[in-house]
């Protein structure tokens, strides 16, 4: 590792204002409560915090994924999951460590949860089955506000209903192939 120069303090003073600036605060916020919660994990269940053992990540990752509430739903959408890693990510970047969450077990294992959740049925967690994918979708109905020749359908997120619209904003314009002249 190189050795740290001496900088002037007003230099120092800058740098450190640059850093601040690189995360907007409603980040910063969200990766602090992140690491809040999984440095209380880790001390509930006696695992070393930094620099935690991948086994120690994929332990925390597959608890949080069996918590259920007391109605027996999942307690958190698997996008949740990729916050709190991003937070552990965060914190080792900052304090010089590798990162556990880019290994193979870690990854593979919130694979793996992803796949659980989309394989479980119902509403994808994190977008149907969360308050604001519940605020988004509405039923169009006959009246005020309806949105003409749907009735009754329900809306989804916007570029979700056609499949092969999807398909179709995402190729590229088709053009005729003329052979070369000559």
């Amino acid at each position: 590792m190189a050795v740290e120069p001496e900088i002037p303090p007003a230099v120092a003073k800058r740098i450190a204002g640059a850093v601040q600036s690189s995360r907007a605060e409603g980040t910063r916020k969200t990766y602090a409560a992140g690491w809040r919660r999984f440095t209380g994990w880790c001390e509930t269940n006696g695992h070393v915090t930094l620099p935690p053992h991948p086994v120690t990540v994929a332990a925390y990752l597959v608890d949080a994924a069996d918590t259920r509430t007391e109605t027996g739903e999942r307690a958190y959408a698997v996008a949740t999951f990729g916050t709190w890693i991003a937070a552990i990510n965060h914190q080792h970047r900052t304090t010089g460590h590798l990162s556990p969450s880019a290994h193979e077990l870690v990854t593979a294992t919130l694979s793996g949860i992803r796949r659980e959740y989309a394989t479980a049925g119902g509403p994808a967690p994190d977008t149907a089955g969360s308050a604001a994918g519940r605020r988004h979708q509405g039923t169009c109905r006959d009246g005020a506000g309806a949105v003409p020749g749907l009735g009754r359908r329900r809306l989804g997120a916007p570029g979700f209903g056609d499949p092969a619209a999807r398909v179709r904003r995402r190729l590229p314009p088709q053009r005729t192939l003329r052979p070369p002249l000559g």
